[in-house]
């Protein structure tokens, strides 16, 4: 709890900072927090798809050596366009008001030409599965990060945009958690919070409970099933 309150207090911090940056010297110069929003945004993604390959046996086998979820040439292609994104449109806005959003939709073209044009480059390194996962790591976060940088760029109410950005989604998980959490019931989607659902041990690494939890299932098996409730999340 400790480590989640200093991580939360740097993140707001540095929001505010940034936010006093754009307001009092340039606001261009929130355009580096987005920039750093797409690059460990990016990271997060590679590292998060090739360790759902491995888990899974979804990796793939080239030239009898085993592969991950990307190809080389895959990840330098979402790098580059995550590592270009940023910088292209302040650049195109440089040239000409307003000109940024096209300098965007232009990279994102090539972005998708390459990957599509990898599978016959570089066919014995490369799947389908993988070309669809650059896709989505490009996507997400860095193609959506477009619309915070063109709120910033607004002539009127670019703050207001902002603050929305940022508080809209914090807000709305607090809620749905608190209404979840007075209305209970079956989970609509356990498979993305599993650990939260009756039957199951608070998490991974309590290998310590998970006698006990067995024997408890044992005792509870038959009126879990009968009301519905699943043992395994």
């Amino acid at each position: 709890m400790i480590k989640r309150l200093i991580t939360g207090s740097c993140y707001v911090a540095v929001l505010v900072g940034f936010f006093f940056l754009r307001s009092y010297v340039d606001h261009r110069l929130f355009g580096i927090l987005i920039y750093a929003f797409s690059l460990f945004g990016t990271y997060e993604m590679l590292h998060a798809f090739s360790h759902v390959a491995e888990r899974e046996g979804t990796e793939f086998y080239a030239g009898g050596e085993r592969k991950g979820m990307f190809a080389l040439s895959q990840r330098v292609a979402v790098w580059a366009y995550a590592g270009l994104f940023t910088p292209l449109f302040y650049f195109c806005e440089w040239l000409e008001d307003g000109a940024g959003y096209r300098g965007l939709l232009i990279l994102s073209f090539v972005f998708v030409v390459v990957l599509f044009c990898l599978l016959v480059l570089d066919h014995k390194n490369t799947t389908l599965a993988g070309t669809g996962s650059s896709l989505l790591c490009g996507i997400y976060p860095t193609a959506i990060l477009a619309t915070m940088m063109l709120a910033n760029e607004l002539h009127a109410a670019s703050t207001l945009a902002l603050l929305l950005i940022f508080v809209i989604s914090p807000v709305a998980d607090t809620f749905a958690y608190l209404t979840g959490s007075l209305i209970g019931g079956k989970k609509l989607c356990p498979n993305i919070s599993p650990c939260c659902c009756i039957g199951c041990t608070p998490s991974p690494r309590a290998t310590d409970t998970r006698g006990s939890a067995r024997a408890g299932r044992a005792r509870r098996g038959s009126s879990l099933r009968r009301s519905g409730w699943s043992l395994r999340c």
